[in-house]
């Protein structure tokens, strides 16, 4: 007698459907569902809203922190802003849409067609806004998604993954083109095992699930990369757009949020005090070096925690004599996600987009702006910080892959 197929082997049986599904939608009724969806989310705001109250008094019943707790809120603003990037996603190019052609002297003729990369398994913890993006924008670009999810916020994805059912219904689309798989360590060990069967992992989770996930898998990982990101601020600079952009950055929860700022010190007496100012205003927090604090009275020294351990909204402040040792630090310190200048010196611009090494550098532009959405790639991933294969913004360009056809 054939034993019961497991909750992991049904998953992954109901994602293979799904794949193959996926692959005959059109486009149009795709981008239908998003429409849809976008419609449904805006219609839905009280209903999200009231469950999303539910699951940040769980979290703070459970243990978590004010700040913490909040972080899991979506209140009508923060709705209205995933209805408007997924009703943006429907009207972008599909991304598995696109072919490119030419002939060799051989007499060889070469087609690079992009297709969807099949089946995704996303890990994406914290807030459902995120999560729920991003499988809309798996669903775009033409794949099944799996979407595991810790119990943070159980009342929250409950509703938002509820609207999906309609909006697929009414295009034709496979109910499971995108899954929601409640996250257990053993069914999260398990899927990593199924290197045969799921194409590809995004992975947007913490430092110490991204490491788990990394040594204990196969499977292709697209992963949003997190550490130090610095923004310098050059001599001649313009202060208040370097010290808006600093603050901008700081409060984003992205990950080129910034953690450290370098300010050349024939600066620092005029931009400082504008940047403390804005800092109070906006509840972020400055540590400085001798220097910095020399100005500033009354702010924290810098410790090796706040340089190494990057914290949103907690900036470290530290006065270098140049450019060089602006880059030297980073060199030493970053981690290769984004760096920033903001400098009216063409020649230090050109140098330092030369020397500073990350997946984006940012010019006289707060690194707030360094992501899939702003760039125009449909949507947010996160950053990459890897050579080999995604690196820079990830957007909707890295949930396909290429093919090549050749005819002789």
């Amino acid at each position: 007698m054939k034993n019961k197929p497991t909750k992991v082997e049904q998953i992954i049986e109901r994602a293979l459907r799904a794949k193959e599904a996926a692959s005959r939608t059109v486009t149009a009724h795709r981008n239908l569902a998003l429409s849809f969806i976008a419609e449904a989310l805006s219609k839905s705001a009280d209903k999200i809203c009231a469950a999303s109250e539910q699951d940040v008094a769980l979290a703070k019943k459970n243990g978590a922190d004010e700040d913490e707790a909040e972080k899991l809120r979506l209140d009508h603003v923060a709705i209205g802003a995933m209805s408007g990037m997924i009703l943006n996603l429907s009207s972008c190019d599909d991304p598995a849409d696109r072919t490119e052609t030419w002939q060799r002297e051989n007499g060889i003729t070469v087609t690079t067609k992009r297709v969807p990369l099949g089946i995704v398994l996303v890990l994406c913890g914290g807030s459902p806004k995120k999560a729920f993006e991003v499988a809309a924008m798996c669903l775009k670009a033409g794949n099944a998604a799996l979407v595991m999810r810790s119990s943070e916020t159980p009342n929250t994805d409950k509703v938002l993954f509820s609207l999906l059912g309609s909006a697929f219904a009414c295009c034709g689309i496979d109910a499971d083109c995108v899954m929601p798989v409640r996250y257990e360590p053993d069914a999260l060990g398990e899927l990593l095992k199924r290197d045969r069967e799921i194409d590809a992992l995004l992975l947007m989770g913490g430092k110490g699930l991204n490491s788990f996930v990394r040594a204990n898998t196969k499977i292709p990982i697209i992963e949003s990369s997190t550490g130090t990101v610095h923004i310098y601020v050059d001599e001649g600079a313009d202060i208040r757009k370097a010290a808006q952009g600093i603050i901008a950055s700081a409060t984003s929860s992205l990950p080129s949020s910034v953690s450290c700022v370098l300010v050349n010190w024939m600066i620092s007496d005029e931009l400082l005090p504008t940047l403390d100012g804005l800092a109070m205003a906006a509840g972020v927090e400055l540590s400085g070096d001798a220097r910095v604090r020399a100005t500033l009275h009354g702010i924290s020294e810098n410790s090796e925690s706040s340089l190494s351990s990057p914290h949103a909204g907690n900036v470290s402040l530290i006065t270098v004599n140049s450019l060089e040792m602006a880059l030297e630090h980073i060199a030493n310190h970053g981690d290769g996600i984004c760096e920033c200048i903001y400098s009216e010196n063409e020649n230090n611009i050109s140098k330092f987009c030369a020397q500073a090494d990350a997946g984006v550098i940012s010019v006289n532009s707060s690194p707030s702006h360094a992501n899939g959405y702003d760039v125009g790639f449909g949507g947010d991933l996160g950053i990459s910080a890897n050579k080999l294969r995604s690196r820079g913004p990830l957007g909707l360009n890295r949930l396909t892959t290429v093919k090549y056809i050749i005819k002789g």
